[in-house]
């Protein structure tokens, strides 16, 4: 069924006769005639009563007029949803990240980014690094985040952070009064950390190696959360990025101290494939990114400031 053919006959009926649906549809009478004509010749059906001048739906035409009424709400619909992706109104963003990243880092960028795309869904899976690399590959997200820059030559990486680790202690351990750590330090400590595998384990069992420390690992974690709750219980002290224990350091619970050396960081990664397109709200969202690690990395992340990466 041809849909212009419905319009003449829906806006015929609605408005009243064929001479105010030829001027809405900005179309000629003599064509919104011919329409309608051919509509009910194709159908082979009488649409509408004549009396006088007045066009009367006949039983027939007023199933059609209500269908014709839902597939033109339904074009109206379609016709917006266009328009809002065009205009960069809505949309989805999925992205796959790291535990430490996803849940610390993450939140405050995607927040700023709602400020200008609240309609944008964005769709967050965590995911193990060696994982991640794989999954862009396969274009299964838009973007991503690790903090192991191990994957394929279709894989981009932007290095978005360096982030310092320090050593982290409940306020009752006795190294929580250090004013930084060194090696001697370190000796002869029980640690709390994450699993094998994971970037701060690497970076950790490297220090120790290359400082020939003999520390005791007393529990592996899975998470962050996990990692605080023991290291809070004073089980044990731990190595750790200290934005990710911020809440527990600016309320007391635990006590970051930072390397003499600064030698141990570790980096994250904002990854893309090499052949994704950035439609608007996927580019601002990388820009929102790359200006929040750098107010990061300058030391101005506050709240009274965080609409200045918006401009």
């Amino acid at each position: 069924m041809n849909l212009n053919y419905l319009k003449t006959f829906y806006y015929s009926a609605k408005l009243g006769s064929l001479t105010n649906a030829a001027a809405f549809l900005d179309i000629t009478q003599p064509a919104a005639t011919r329409q309608l004509q051919e509509l009910q010749g194709n159908l082979d059906l009488v649409l509408f009563d004549k009396t006088g001048k007045k066009m009367v739906l006949t039983d027939v035409g007023y199933i059609l007029y209500n269908i014709a009424e839902k597939i033109i709400d339904l074009e109206k619909e379609i016709d917006k949803n266009i328009k809002d992706y065009q205009n960069q109104k809505s949309g989805n963003i999925k992205i796959i990240t790291t535990e430490g990243f996803g849940n610390y880092y993450l939140p405050e960028m995607i927040l700023l980014f709602k400020k200008m795309y609240p309609d944008v869904v964005i769709t967050i899976d965590i995911d193990i690094p060696s994982n991640i690399p794989d999954e862009m590959s396969m274009m299964k997200y838009d973007i991503g985040f690790t903090d192991n820059p191990t994957g394929g030559s279709d894989i981009v990486y932007t290095n978005i952070l360096d982030d310092h680790l320090f050593l982290v202690t409940s306020t009752e351990n006795e190294l929580s009064e250090l004013i930084y750590f060194t090696p001697e330090n370190m000796t002869s400590i029980n640690l709390v950390t994450m699993g094998k595998g994971s970037m701060e384990r690497k970076l950790i069992d490297d220090y120790l190696l290359q400082n020939e420390i003999t520390a005791n690992i007393v529990c592996e974690v899975s998470s962050y959360h996990s990692l605080k709750n023991y290291v809070k219980n004073n089980i044990g002290v731990a190595i750790a990025p200290k934005y990710i224990l911020n809440d527990e350091i600016t309320s007391g619970n635990l006590v970051a101290i930072p390397e003499r050396d600064k030698s141990i960081k570790t980096n994250y990664y904002l990854i893309s494939h090499k052949d994704k397109f950035f439609n608007k709200p996927l580019h601002m969202f990388r820009e929102i990114v790359l200006k929040w690690s750098n107010f990061y990395s300058r030391g101005l992340l506050d709240n009274s400031k965080w609409d200045n990466i918006l401009l």
